[in-house]
Parts: structure tokens; C-alpha cells; sequence
């Protein structure tokens, strides 16, 4: 027994040792990442009006000190956020940092004939309908991930698997919320989980608007599909997955929907209902990029627009911490688009008149004619449109770095 002890310590120890160097590792890489782009204005990374963030900060210092709560933060946009890479940056350094609390939002983009984040596969089978908040609203109305697929065949299925998961792992996933039609519903839904070959029928009563299912063991893939007929006519409309693993942390989730503009927004506010029933402790909006290729808007139109989503989101998420970011500068007839700047200019003035935080991408990417030092340096894709993988990523570590430095303030009591 004795010796048993002496082993696990020395394992313990180690893997203590491992994730101590990874931390250093990992802060180093950052340093050196960010001295390679001296165009980006470090001083200027920061976020207005940021003792709005308080209430965020009390729960992270909490779960520092052990307690067992989740963090909801909610990173909302277009095709920037859709993708997941800057969304997924924040939520591997949050969860490194305070632990993770599981994927959090999740949507077959797949069955939607569309692209989706990295982490995680879905695939499909028979006949799914699509619809997105950027399209006029049809019968299957948008819900939590802006996106929404329907069904009415039997058997009809959606598969979720995520990377990276070998259990025992903390991304494997303990509970899912399953956000679905609760009315009109055609089918009886059933979700299998494939890693422990186990079956459950959704239990479409614990929740106004999702159904929840705790799984016996923690899973890395499970499908949701439609089993028994309950009615002639009806069908199944899923608006989103939300998958938990059971401990304290972050969940960080990603919602975009490619070219989405922020009017387009204010057709869909079952998005922001069914956020809010999550609880969301931050919401950040990184709308902009399209607005810009709208070149005809004047400021007036960019300022009222976003004004008017805001109102929106503070209506519907009962004044949730809510933090605006500038988009950066991009290319429109092969140069840099001056409309990019308007919109950040419209931002600017939008949230210092309503005094909501701000994040000012646009100036601390280096702001006009920036664009240049980011192509030269390989941050953007072909398109000159959106960033590549490495831009997205800095994009992540700068906005996070944003925040801690005033999580820090707050946390040692000096801001």
C-alpha cells in the first residue's frame, strides 16, 4: 500500500510539474507572438467603461477559490464568429485559466449546408430544412444558435462528436440542453449515446425551452433523431445543442451566422430569449464587417442600427454585461475599405453615448490602412476579407488579454 502511495504522488507530482510548465509555455508563446506584430497598439487594448464587468469577476474570483459555479460568456456575430476560431481562442484560455465547464453551444451546421467550428464533427441523416437569422422568417423561427434545421420524416437523425476526446477527458460531455419546437412537435425525440451505447427518451417537460439530458456516464458522441410518430403533421425544429460536463468553470459559446448584418438580428430575438435562460454572465457582439461592404449606409444608418440591437439585446438578457468590439480593417475592390472605419466610428459613438463597453478592435489591430501590415504577415486569408486561423487567434489572445487585465485590477483592488 505504502509503495501504491509513494507512485501516485510521484504521478501526481508530475502531472503538476507538466501543467506548471505548460502555463509558462504558454504565456511565453504569447509574449513572443505579439512582439512579432509591433503594428498592433498594445496600449490601447483595453475596455471602456470595464467596471461593468464586475459581476463577471466576482463569479471568476469565486471559482478560483473553489467554488462550484459556471461562467457563461456568449460571443455573438457574423462569419468571424460562425467559424469559431477567435471564440475558440478565448475558450481555450478561459477554460485553461478557470476551468472547464463544457463545449457550450453546439448546432449541426453540417445538416445546414454550412461551415462550423473545428471541435467538434456532426454529420446527418435524412432530410433536414434550414433557415438562418440572416433569411426572412419562415415557420421554423431561429432560436438559440441563430441557425435552425427541421424534420418530419421518422428515423430522420444528427450526429455530434467532438475532438480531441478520450476518456476520461474534460471535454467529454455530461449533460446536454436540447433546445427544440415545443409545440407542434411531431415526433417523440430519442438521444443515443454512442460511446456508452446507451438510449434516452428527451423528457420534453423540465423546460419552456429545451429539454435536458444527463447522461449516466460522461460521452464524447451522441445523436439526437426522431423515434415514435406522435402526430400526423408535426415536426422536429432544433434550434441548438448546449453541452455541460458537470464541473465549475467556463463555458464559452460561439453564435454567428455568416454575412449577418446587426438588423438582421432584431427579426430574430428568440435568439437572445433563449441566451438568456442560460444565465449569461458577458455577452460580446462582434458585428461590423458587413455592415462596411454596405457602402451606400451612411454613419447616421450604421449608428442607428446598432443602437437599436442593443436596445435589443438589453430587453431581452435584462441588461447582461454586454460588450461591443469594432471590427477590424479588411479589403473591398482589392484595397483597404474605408467603410470599415465608418463603422467603427459609428460604434464608438453608439456605445460612449449609451455607455456600454467597448472594444476597439479597429484601432488596436493598428486601424486605418492596418490591413496592409496584417496581409504581410500572413493574418488574413486570400480573400482579404476574413483573417487566417493565426489572425483569428490573435484576435482571441488580444481580447482576452483585454479582459484579464481588468480582472487583475479588479482582483487586486486598484482600478
Amino acid at each position: 500500500m505504502k509503495l501504491k502511495k509513494i507512485i501516485l504522488k510521484k504521478k501526481i507530482y508530475k502531472f503538476y510539474l507538466l501543467f506548471i510548465c505548460m502555463i509558462v509555455t504558454s504565456a511565453k508563446a504569447q509574449d513572443t507572438l505579439l512582439c512579432e506584430y509591433p503594428f498592433v497598439k498594445l496600449a490601447k487594448n483595453n475596455i471602456s467603461n470595464s467596471n461593468q464587468l464586475d459581476s463577471l469577476f466576482a463569479k471568476l474570483l469565486r471559482i478560483e477559490n473553489g467554488s462550484n459555479e459556471v461562467v457563461n460568456i456568449f460571443h455573438i456575430g457574423d462569419s468571424h464568429i460562425q467559424a469559431d476560431y477567435i471564440t475558440g481562442e478565448l475558450r481555450r484560455l478561459f477554460q485553461c485559466r478557470f476551468g472547464n465547464a463544457g463545449r457550450g453551444t453546439m448546432f449541426p451546421y453540417k445538416s445546414a449546408k454550412t461551415n462550423g467550428p473545428q471541435d467538434y464533427k456532426n454529420s446527418f441523416g435524412g432530410i433536414w430544412l434550414a433557415n438562418k437569422a440572416i433569411l426572412p422568417i419562415k415557420n421554423n423561427t431561429n432560436g438559440l444558435a441563430a441557425y435552425s434545421v427541421s424534420s418530419t420524416n421518422v428515423e430522420d437523425y444528427i450526429l455530434f462528436e467532438m475532438k480531441n476526446c478520450a476518456l476520461p477527458d474534460s471535454n467529454a460531455t455530461h449533460k446536454i440542453l436540447v433546445f427544440h419546437n415545443k409545440q407542434n412537435m411531431g415526433f417523440q425525440l430519442k438521444i443515443q449515446d454512442w460511446t456508452n451505447g446507451k438510449e434516452y427518451i428527451l423528457n420534453q417537460t423540465n423546460h419552456e425551452k429545451y429539454s435536458v439530458v444527463n447522461f449516466e456516464n460522461p460521452t464524447c458522441k451522441w445523436g439526437i433523431g426522431n423515434d415514435s410518430l406522435l402526430f400526423a403533421g408535426g415536426e422536429t425544429i432544433l434550434h441548438g445543442i448546449v453541452a455541460y460536463n458537470n464541473k465549475p468553470g467556463v463555458a464559452v459559446h460561439n453564435i454567428g451566422v455568416n454575412g449577418i448584418q446587426a438588423f438582421h438580428y432584431l427579426n430574430n430575438t428568440q435568439v437572445f430569449e433563449d441566451i438568456y435562460t442560460l444565465k449569461p454572465d458577458l455577452i460580446i457582439v462582434s458585428l461590423g464587417t458587413n455592415e462596411g461592404q454596405d457602402y451606400k449606409k451612411t454613419n447616421d444608418e450604421f449608428a442607428t442600427h446598432i443602437d437599436s440591437f442593443i436596445r435589443m439585446v438589453q430587453t431581452y438578457t435584462y441588461n447582461t454585461p454586454l460588450v461591443i468590439t469594432t471590427p477590424l480593417e479588411s479589403f473591398k475592390w482589392n484595397r483597404p475599405n474605408p467603410h470599415i472605419g465608418r463603422v467603427a466610428q459609428a460604434w464608438n459613438q453608439v456605445a460612449s453615448n449609451k455607455n456600454i463597453m467597448l472594444w476597439d478592435l479597429y484601432e488596436i489591430a493598428g486601424g486605418k490602412k492596418s490591413s496592409y501590415h496584417w496581409i504581410r504577415n500572413g493574418l488574413f486569408s486570400k480573400d482579404k476579407v476574413h483573417q487566417s486561423i493565426k489572425g483569428y487567434k490573435l484576435q482571441g489572445d488580444l481580447l482576452y488579454d483585454a479582459l484579464m487585465s481588468s480582472y487583475y485590477l479588479f482582483k487586486n483592488n486598484t482600478r
